[in-house]
């Protein structure tokens, strides 16, 4: 378990053993640290009445962490969300789970900054960052609701991607697509030409309907956003979109669907999509760490090489601000000057030859 610094709670070692104490109090706590036990326990002894009287609402209890997200988490504002990004926000409320008793007093930056760090070791530097950007939510939605005083997570600082990892979700080469799109199976196919021909996101993909389908053009409202998407087919999607209609066993009206003919959980998909391309992978006909999600990448990539307009970028893969689509056309810049200067490198050696 993660051990969390708690303010008046004193760490001692007496005879080879380790144990906690209220320096407010003077009274040893004999539940395990760091649980929501340990912090009941610590309220009844401050309180002066019994634990299972403090058991009644220890997480609730108004002035909280825990009182805090469990309104946050019942608002519209967290019930809104899309399913995946309420999934993956409860992870980090999991996480936090020890810290729930506490009072929102004592969380400022300083003590965010040491949740921050306790998260990078025990879950790495992504999961981290993900902790802060979580906590900040949780308290810019109390600070107007009278639950927190100020948002103390608002200007810690993220950590730093570490310089020597793969890129991830990088962009797919054309090799790589034409690859899988031959290679694998044809329920697979499908899901990956929905996303290289539309920049479609993974989550949106598995519940994609055959009616997005309208001929001319194919449609969805994204699940992230709420905002309708609108796309003319490209000329090398249609075959896979006519092949989705006649996928064997077929039970559901979603466009993908699994080996016995049944929608896919995202789950799911990601477990037999994964699986499918660390073959290919082992048999080196597709370079290492391709994901789902770098299909969309690739989409915006190719954008900004062709030319594409930020607006354009973003209206094309539904994107709320042009942030992301900066990015691409710097990517696509670099790729663009090193092709450049390749090229310079080149003619020089024909010169000298």
């Amino acid at each position: 378990m993660v051990e969390f610094k708690i303010k008046g709670i004193k760490k001692a070692t007496a005879k080879g053993g380790t144990y906690y104490y209220d320096r407010i109090t003077g009274k040893r706590i004999t539940a395990e640290f760091g649980t929501a036990e340990f912090m009941i326990e610590v309220e009844a002894l401050r309180a002066g009445i019994n634990t299972d009287e403090a058991k009644k609402s220890p997480i609730t209890k108004n002035g909280t962490l825990g009182a805090l997200i469990h309104a946050w988490r019942a608002s519209p504002e967290f019930t809104g969300l899309a399913v995946r990004t309420r999934k993956d926000y409860n992870r980090i409320v999991d996480f936090l789970k020890p810290l729930t008793p506490l009072p929102i007093s004592q969380f400022d930056q300083a003590y965010i900054l040491k949740i921050r760090d306790k998260a990078n070791a025990a879950h790495k530097w992504r999961f981290a960052n993900y902790v802060v950007a979580v906590l900040s939510s949780a308290f810019s939605w109390g600070t107007l609701r009278n639950y927190a005083a100020s948002n103390p997570a608002l200007k810690v600082p993220k950590i730093k991607r570490p310089k020597d990892l793969a890129q991830q979700n990088r962009a797919w080469t054309d090799d790589e697509l034409e690859t899988a799109l031959k290679t694998l199976p044809d329920h697979l196919k499908v899901a990956v030409a929905l996303s290289a021909f539309t920049g479609i996101r993974e989550g949106d993909m598995v519940n994609l309907p055959l009616s997005a389908d309208r001929g001319d053009e194919i449609a969805w409202r994204q699940s992230k956003t709420g905002d309708l998407v609108t796309l003319p087919i490209h000329k090398k999607l249609r075959p896979f979109l006519n092949m989705a209609k006649y996928l064997p066993k077929r039970k559901g009206t979603t466009m993908v669907i699994g080996l016995r003919g049944r929608p896919f959980t995202q789950d799911g998909f990601r477990a037999v999509f994964f699986k499918a391309m660390k073959e290919l992978e082992s048999e080196k006909k597709v370079g290492i760490g391709l994901t789902y999600h770098g299909l969309r990448h690739t989409v915006g990539t190719k954008l900004a090489e062709l030319g594409a307009s930020d607006v354009e970028i973003q209206d094309t893969l539904g994107h709320r601000t042009a942030t992301q689509a900066q990015r691409y056309r710097r990517d696509a810049s670099k790729k663009a000057s090193a092709g450049a200067a390749i090229h310079l490198l080149s003619k020089n050696k024909k010169r000298r030859d």
